[in-house]
This record gives C-alpha cells, structure tokens and sequence, in this order.
C-alpha cells in the first residue's frame, strides 16, 4: 500500500490514477515521489519543459527576473525586481523542482541575498522597512532549493529569530499600517 493509504480512505474519489496518467511531466514526477517511486531526477525531464526554460531565459545576468506591473513604490525605493525574482524561484524549485544544482537558482539565491543586510534580514520589497514574513518566505524557499548550510541562510533565521516577539509571533514596523486601522 502506498504511503496515501491513511488520508485517501476518506476521500470519495483517488487522486493518484488520475495524477500518474495525466500528461504533464511535472505532476508525473512528483506524484511518484509522493509515492516513494523512483522517478529520477527532476533534472531529467522536468527543468526541461517549456515553461521553466522560458522562465530560466528570460532571468537577467544579475540573477533578477524583471518585474511586468505597475510600480508605484519605486519613489519609495520598493525593489520590484527583489519580489519578482523570489516569484520566479518559488516557481522553479517548488512546480519544477529545481534546486542548488542549476545555475538560475544559484543565480537568484545570490540575488536575494545582495539584499541582506548586516543584521541577517533581507530589505527591499517594502523599500527599508523589516518584513518577517517575506523574509520567512524567502528562507523557506532558499532552503527547499538545497541552501540549508550557507552562511547567509544562518544569518537570516538568527535575525528571524532575534525579531520573534514574546508571544511567538513576529511584529512589522508601525508606520507600515495604517492609522485608520485602529
């Protein structure tokens, strides 16, 4: 029995014929993962298809991807090419599971962390201001992609620690609300 037998008992119907006869790659892949079938590597197939080559073609010498929007923070120092550029990796590594090995992510995972300060967080979606939760976001997706180790990743998680409130949670800066919020 596969490792679905506990929760696909309640479901009315069994997702897994349906996703490993679908003729998408991708969901091909990892349906067998879930299912500790060796499919090999992502590599293989999957950071092959259209979509993540276009998305990998069209990523900047820097490491950024452009970001395609209105960009009214730019008069506040808003880093619209940070955000789109951690767009695009959650795309790589969590649809196509890309990781440390191909350059892109490489590539990105440097690019965010020119953002890093000295204290660990990394600044600039919402121009200088803190933001523990892009910065919890960014980390998990820098570790999905194989950077655990690196220093950098260290630094973060101390400063997401550092910031942690007494009762668990994480605080932004008040001039980013609203004052008809309260």
């Amino acid at each position: 029995m596969n490792n679905f037998g506990k929760w696909t008992a309640i479901l009315s119907y069994d997702p897994i014929q349906a996703l490993l006869s679908t003729a998408d790659p991708a969901i091909t892949f990892f349906t067998n993962q879930l299912l500790d079938i060796s499919a090999g590597d992502a590599s293989d197939r999957v950071w092959k298809l259209p979509e993540p080559t276009k998305l990998v073609r069209s990523q900047a010498d820097d490491g950024s991807w452009r970001y395609k929007g209105n960009r009214p923070g730019d008069a506040y120092g808003e880093k619209y090419e940070l955000l789109a550029t951690w767009k695009n990796l959650r795309i790589l590594v969590e649809k196509f599971g890309f990781d440390h090995r191909h350059a892109a992510v490489k590539n990105a995972v440097d690019y965010l962390f020119s953002y890093q300060t000295d204290e660990g967080d990394i600044r600039g979606i919402l121009s200088r201001q803190y933001t523990p939760y892009y910065m919890g976001a960014m980390l998990e997706i820098i570790v999905k992609a194989g950077f655990s180790d690196d220093a950098r990743v260290q630094n973060g998680f101390f400063w997401l620690d550092s910031m942690r409130q007494i009762d668990g949670g994480w605080i932004i800066p008040m001039n980013m609300l609203k004052m008809s919020d309260y």
